[in-house]
């Protein structure tokens, strides 16, 4: 019995003492209208009584609800500590230099491909060459896995060891930023292109996603862009004629069984003249749909 059915059960038994005292009085005095009055009184405290305990089942029901919740929220975080602890730490690369090339290839001269800042994650996934003074490593940009080059030397990088649930609360992003970008709005500036078509040709990855991310860029270098659909280049001047811009910024993601994934960039002006070209590896995994850069 709980502490509260105990004191109903005691107030119910004082009114019973209460009621059978004051009956007895008013035996005495033999007053039928008391004892009509002490009736009623009983009635109205039985109803309260019956109240009381209805509520009391109520919020014993209530509480044993609870009570499974927690248990159940519980097994959940034993779960989750057990999987997280079960997880083999991957080792990570830290950069701690003010800025960092990433390139196309292992050496000095190879393309930049992307600029990491100080405070960026890599993911190590193997060495270039036996000395191992190169690193291929993973990265990520607008939530798409790249493979680049950097220089394996403990002036720009840390290694550290995480698992993979407890890395997404220290990963901080935009950290990483696309050198190719800066080199197409140079290119457009420099050619003196106003408007800009986009063509994203990126079934697997978004590329609604990624159209909007590159006319923002745009967008934030003066530059206006509009979206073009079914692009191919024998269609370019038609297409800077029937949307009036004066070129076509296509990226294409090309991925088979055959060659790892890569991106390809290419600005075209109305000519079909190539003005900027270049192909970046991704990545040969999947990216979820919650990874936001």
């Amino acid at each position: 019995m709980t502490q509260m059915s105990k004191i109903i059960l005691l107030r119910y038994m004082s009114a019973i003492l209460s009621l059978v005292c004051l009956m007895t009085l008013a035996g005495c005095a033999g007053s039928s209208k008391n004892i009509e009055s002490l009736e009623t009184q009983l009635s109205e405290t039985d109803s309260q009584l019956s109240r009381l305990e209805s509520q009391l089942r109520r919020a014993d029901a209530r509480i044993s609800e609870l009570a499974a919740l927690l248990r159940n929220t519980n097994l959940k975080i034993d779960s989750l500590k057990t999987k997280i602890n079960a997880n083999d730490k991957e080792l990570y690369l830290k950069v701690i230099s003010p800025t960092l090339n990433i390139r196309k290839g292992p050496k000095t001269g190879d393309n930049i491909i992307a600029v990491a800042k100080e405070g960026a994650y890599f993911r190590r996934i193997s060495c270039s060459d036996k000395k191992c003074q190169w690193l291929v490593v993973e990265f990520l940009v607008d939530g798409y896995p790249y493979l680049g080059y950097v220089s394996n030397s403990s002036k720009y990088l840390k290694e550290e060891f995480y698992d993979p649930m407890t890395f997404n609360t220290v990963y901080k992003r935009g950290l990483i930023k696309y050198q190719w970008e800066k080199e197409v709005i140079s290119d457009i500036k420099t050619k003196g292109l106003r408007i800009i078509g986009i063509s994203v040709k990126a079934d697997a990855l978004r590329p609604d996603r990624f159209r909007s991310h590159l006319a923002r860029i745009l967008r934030s270098s003066e530059i206006y862009s509009k979206p073009i659909e079914n692009f191919s280049v024998s269609a370019i001047s038609q297409l800077c004629r029937d949307n009036s811009i004066d070129g076509i910024l296509a990226v294409e993601i090309e991925s088979s069984n055959e060659i790892a994934p890569r991106l390809d960039i290419l600005l075209y002006d109305r000519d079909s003249l190539i003005l900027y070209s270049t192909s970046i590896s991704l990545q040969a995994i999947e990216v979820p749909e919650d990874v936001e850069q």
